[in-house]
């Protein structure tokens, strides 16, 4: 009896034992852990580009506060970058860069967000915060110009994009500037000294006083006696606001003055007038007309 008892009591003590090695065995130093590092053998950290808050965030859009902008008019940029994995700024420092078409043309700047001081104007700002801001300012550039952010985060590429429309530069006058030379001589009678054309020149300016290029100009002739032609009729303006045409002699003598005009605000038409040109017979020596 008494041996029966001993052995009774060593298989109590011997199977718990046995239960507890089962259960360490998988807790062993190969179980991976999960990390929000993007060098971390885990689970990478998840970014995206884009705007609003974390509750409200758009992937991939430019927060743009005036979309629709005036000629040389601005408007306010802003992106926010959004870790994916917790649901939080993404607050390492990362480099925001912006660019458009007309930014790379010279037709609009973009100033990121500090650039002042010190700190030379560009269109790319480090954050440390998850946001960064620009600003857009229309200079020449008109029509739909595509935004577009774009940064490196956690070895990712990210952009987002957005579009202003900038409206186009409305004339404001228009002005006589010269014509060259004011008497011509009559048609197939011109020489190196007396030619029978002229060349007439006018400046377009816009609503601020500024010169306004690509304006569309429009020309007449006051009297076309004898024959007295322009050409060409309508043209553009150049960069600098200029736009000309070329008169040329008729027949018989006569005086003419060339009218220029354009499209102003309000869908109304202004112009102006240039000084007297004059056709003359065998000039620059008077005497008497004939025809050809």
């Amino acid at each position: 009896m008494r041996g029966m008892v001993i052995t009774a009591l060593a298989a109590l003590v011997l199977i718990p034992g046995c239960s507890n090695r089962h259960n360490l065995a998988p807790t062993g130093g190969t179980a991976s852990t999960s990390t929000n590092s993007g060098t971390s053998s885990g689970t990478s950290t998840r970014v995206s580009l884009g705007s609003g808050s974390v509750s409200s965030f758009q992937p991939g859009v430019i927060a743009i506060t005036t979309s629709s902008l005036s000629a040389g008019g601005s408007s306010s940029l802003q992106v926010t970058l959004l870790d994916q994995t917790t649901g939080t700024l993404y607050t390492t420092a990362t480099t925001i860069a912006f660019t458009s078409p007309c930014e790379t043309q010279g037709l609009a700047t973009i100033v990121a967000t500090p650039a002042s001081g010190t700190t030379p104007a560009s269109a790319s700002v480090t954050t440390t915060t998850g946001t960064a801001t620009a600003t857009y300012t229309a200079a020449g550039c008109t029509g739909s110009d595509a935004i577009t952010a774009s940064a490196t985060a956690n070895n990712q590429n990210l952009t987002a994009s957005g579009t202003v429309t900038v409206a186009a530069v409305v004339a404001g006058a228009i002005r006589f500037v010269s014509a060259t030379p004011s008497r011509i001589a009559l048609k197939g009678a011109g020489s190196s000294a007396g030619p029978s054309t002229a060349t007439v020149t006018f400046l377009v300016l816009d609503g601020s006083g500024a010169p306004r290029a690509g304006a569309g100009v429009n020309f007449a002739l006051t009297s076309t006696a004898g024959g007295i032609s322009i050409s060409p009729a309508s043209a553009l303006s150049d960069a600098g606001g200029r736009v000309q045409t070329t008169v040329s002699g008729g027949t018989a003598a006569a005086a003419t003055s060339v009218s220029a005009s354009i499209m102003g605000g309000n869908g109304r038409m202004i112009g102006t007038a240039s000084d007297s040109l004059t056709v003359e017979c065998s000039w620059p020596y008077a005497g008497s007309c004939w025809s050809d």
